[in-house]
């Protein structure tokens, strides 16, 4: 159904455990530990579980584009410029736009961790090229030293 949690995925298991449950406050227990697993997730930087397409279950091909299709009709115009956002930093795909929003929300959770652990490989690679740049300068032979000449000419000159 247009709008639904995927059958079988994380939020649909959440909100069949939920629903078993007998009191609001058993309730709100599961959910606060669900969101302390995000949480928990999101500072690891490790990616949410159970989220992707099913193959044989879910949409795919003509079924998925025509899903999608009805649903950004209902959406407010904006999914038609985000189209490949996505992909700029993450392999994970674009959230389904015939799930529900609280599944579309995961899903783009989890192309932030990725995104964030893209930036953080990328400060580390620089990190390490500075690093190496700092090393490389350092191994120079030390025993020399540029100084300024009589003609304003760059010379080596031995320290002393």
């Amino acid at each position: 159904p247009k709008g639904a949690c995927p059958p079988g995925r994380l939020l649909s298991l959440l909100c069949r455990s939920a629903a078993s449950l007998r009191t609001p406050s058993a309730v709100s227990a599961i959910w606060l530990s669900f969101v302390d697993e995000l949480r928990m997730r999101w500072e690891g930087r490790e990616s949410i579980p159970n989220l992707g397409e099913v193959p044989g279950l879910d949409f795919s091909g003509k079924g998925r584009a025509e899903a999608e299709a009805k649903a950004m009709e209902g959406s407010m115009g904006l999914a038609r410029f985000c189209k490949g956002a996505a992909f700029v930093r993450s392999t994970e795909p674009e959230p389904n736009l015939s799930h529900c929003v609280a599944n579309q929300m995961l899903q783009v959770l989890n192309i932030c961790i990725e995104s964030a652990l893209a930036d953080e490989e990328e400060e580390l690679r620089k990190y390490q090229q500075e690093q190496e740049m700092d090393g490389s300068l350092a191994g120079e032979d030390a025993s020399t030293r540029f100084s300024e000449g009589d003609a304003g000419s760059t010379v080596l000159a031995p320290s002393v």
